[in-house]
């Protein structure tokens, strides 16, 4: 689908005339060599209603207006050494009286539902772009800068959100510092549920700062002015330190619940292979057959 939109920007045609053609994965992603092999055969059929979706997408673009920058491949090196992004389409705005409105679409078709508010992928694409092609022609002379998700299959996901210039050039400070830390002989960890989620050192569970965090976070929320070590020792359930939860703490906790979750659920893919294997010790649990089915 973004293949289709990019062609029909380009070359200023309909989608329609796709309808039928089968496209071939590897075909567009011929520089990512990470992806899997079986992943490269996988072939789509372009149907009347991805036609039909892409249609009510380029009418959108169409209404907008504007000067086109299509797949432009943003330059990030002043914020981010070495680093680039491809966006999809970037669209110059400029006004009667020299001010320019910066457009940064973002093509989605995934169903998880994604939002342009304060959205971190837009926000660096957003500052490349101005930095590569709108600051060397207008300078600071921008009016706004607007961010806009196409997502049609993700029920809440997709639309548009503004910032201005001030607090753009800001943000690539931000990411400027934290590539910073990253980039760093000895970086300072930062663990939470979005950054933890796909990480590799938080699935074996080896990332020092991940198990500190759950750890730490969990005895906050149940110890009652006890020590963890006390309440094992006894054999005593955890109570909640606080009566009732108040907004702002009830927020935290629903945001980040699902990071402490999956912790919880590495602990006990722990305890089990250490009882099956007996390499360690699990002190008051034992492995035993499950229900099993009835003999046939």
């Amino acid at each position: 689908k973004h293949a289709v939109i990019e062609k029909c920007l380009r070359e200023d045609i309909d989608p329609y005339g796709f309808v039928g053609k089968e496209f071939r994965l590897g075909d567009y992603r011929e520089n990512d060599e990470e992806m899997p092999e079986e992943w490269r055969e996988y072939r789509y059929e372009f149907t009347e209603d991805d036609a039909d979706t892409i249609m009510g997408a380029l009418d959108e673009i169409d209404a907008i207006g504007g000067d086109r920058v299509i797949e432009l491949r943003v330059d990030l090196g002043h914020i981010l050494p070495d680093q680039f992004g491809t966006l999809d389409l970037g669209i110059i705005i400029e006004h009667a009286d020299g001010w320019v409105t910066i457009i940064i679409w973002d093509n989605k078709f995934g169903r998880v539902a994604v939002t342009p508010v304060e959205n971190d992928q837009l926000m660096i694409y957003a500052n490349g772009f101005y930095h590569n092609l709108v600051k060397p022609r207008f300078g600071k002379k921008v009016r706004k800068i607007v961010l806009m998700i196409f997502q049609p299959t993700a029920k809440g996901g997709g639309g548009e959100w503004s910032t201005n210039l001030p607090d753009l050039i800001e943000y690539g400070r931000y990411v400027e510092s934290r590539g910073r830390n990253v980039m760093d002989r000895e970086p300072e960890a930062n663990p939470g549920h979005v950054q933890c989620q796909y990480c590799i050192g938080a699935k074996l569970m080896k990332c020092e700062a991940y198990v500190k965090w759950n750890t730490d976070t969990i005895k906050s929320l149940f110890t009652k002015g006890e020590e963890m070590d006390d309440l094992i020792e006894r054999g005593e359930p955890p109570c909640l330190k606080f009566n009732g939860v108040d907004p702002k703490m009830r927020s935290w906790i629903i945001e980040n619940f699902p990071m402490m979750k999956r912790f919880v659920e590495r602990l006990e893919d722990e305890a089990f292979e250490d009882a099956y294997s007996g390499a360690n010790p699990v002190p008051g649990k034992k492995l035993v057959y499950g229900n099993r089915s009835r003999r046939k």
